[in-house]
C-alpha cells in the first residue's frame, strides 16, 4: 500500500461509525508491514484527537497480533522463559523495546548476587544475601502511596530502570535470579492474588527418599523479608486475608504471570487506558488457570 492510500484510508477514521469500524479492520488485518507508517503519522500531530487515538488502537491491536502468538508459545515452558514473557508484555508499551538491553541489566543483578552466594552456604545465608542484593545494593522497592496505581510500576524496563515497581513483578524478578539463575530451592506462592516465595529444605526421611519440605517463606513486597509458616499465617490473619492450609503451597509461576496479567488490566482500567487493558486482559485469557 502507497503511503497516499494508507493516508486515504485513516482519513475515513473521521467518518461515519460503519465506515470507520470497517478501516479499522482492514487497517489491523494489514498488520505489522504498515506499523512503521503508521506511528509516524501518528507521531506528526497532522491528524485531529479523535483519528489519532484511532491509529494508536490499530498500533496496538497489531502490537498485539504479533506478540500474542509468540507468548502464547512461552507459557508452556513459563519457568525458563519468563524474561521473554516480561519482554514481550513491555512491548505493547515500548514497541522497540530490545531484549539484549533486558537480558544485560537481569545478568548484571545474578553477577552482584553471585558473588555473594555459594553452593556450599546454608540456605538461609543465600537467601539473605540474594534479598540484600535486590533490595539494598539495587534498592527495589514499592512506589510510594500516591503512585501505586501506575502501569510503569508493572513494566519490566520500567522496574530495572527505576528499581520501582509492585510485588508481583519483584517475585517473578526474584524467582528468575534465585531459582533458574542460581538454582535455590525456590518456588511460588499466590495466596488470594498476594505473592511470596517459598524456599524448600531437603531433608531424608528413613526410607532414604529424599523429601522438600517448605522452610521459610518470602516476601517480595518487604524486602525479600523472611517468615516461618507461622509469622506468615499471623501476617495474613492481621491483614484479615482469608486462606487454608492449601494456599500456602507453592504454585507454578505461570499462576502469578497470570495474576500479574490481570492486575496490570485492572491498572490500566483505573487509568482510562482501555485498549491496552483489553490487550492484558486477552493474555491472561491465554493461561488456563484450573490447570
Amino acid at each position: 500500500m502507497s503511503l497516499s492510500e494508507l493516508k486515504a484510508m485513516i482519513s475515513l477514521l473521521d467518518d461515519e461509525q460503519p465506515i470507520v469500524r470497517q478501516v479499522l479492520q482492514d487497517l489491523i488485518a494489514k498488520g505489522h508491514s504498515l506499523y512503521d507508517e503508521l506511528e509516524d503519522i501518528s507521531m506528526s500531530g497532522n491528524e485531529n484527537e479523535e483519528i489519532t487515538a484511532r491509529i494508536e488502537y490499530v498500533l496496538q491491536r497489531i502490537k498485539l497480533k504479533q506478540i500474542k502468538p509468540k507468548i502464547a508459545e512461552l507459557l508452556p515452558n513459563c519457568e525458563t522463559k519468563l524474561p521473554e514473557i516480561l519482554h514481550l508484555t513491555a512491548q505493547l508499551f515500548y514497541p522497540r523495546a530490545d531484549f539484549e538491553t533486558l537480558k544485560i541489566a537481569i545478568r548484571a543483578i545474578q553477577k552482584s548476587v553471585e558473588r555473594e552466594t555459594n553452593p556450599t552456604y546454608s540456605l538461609t545465608h543465600n537467601i539473605a544475601e540474594c534479598s540484600r542484593v535486590l533490595y539494598d545494593t539495587y534498592k527495589f522497592r514499592l512506589p510510594d502511596r500516591d503512585n501505586q496505581n501506575l502501569p510503569v510500576n508493572y513494566i519490566i524496563d520500567d522496574v530495572l530502570s527505576t528499581s520501582c515497581g509492585n510485588e508481583l513483578i519483584f517475585c517473578l524478578l526474584y524467582y528468575h535470579i534465585a531459582a533458574q539463575l542460581l538454582k535455590l530451592p525456590i518456588e511460588t506462592v499466590l495466596i488470594q492474588q498476594i505473592p511470596f516465595l517459598a524456599a524448600k529444605s531437603i531433608t531424608r526421611k528413613a526410607t532414604r527418599q529424599p523429601s522438600s519440605e517448605i522452610a521459610c517463606y518470602i516476601n517480595p513486597a518487604d524486602g525479600g523479608k523472611i517468615y516461618t509458616r507461622k509469622e506468615i499465617e499471623q501476617l495474613l490473619h492481621q491483614n484479615e486475608i482469608m486462606f487454608d492450609a492449601q494456599m500456602l503451597l507453592p504454585c507454578p509461576p505461570i499462576k502469578v504471570v497470570h495474576a500479574y496479567w490481570l492486575k496490570m488490566n485492572n491498572i490500566l482500567s483505573r487509568n482510562e487506558q482501555y485498549d491496552l487493558a483489553q490487550s492484558l486482559k486477552e493474555l491472561a485469557a491465554l493461561i488456563d488457570i484450573e490447570n
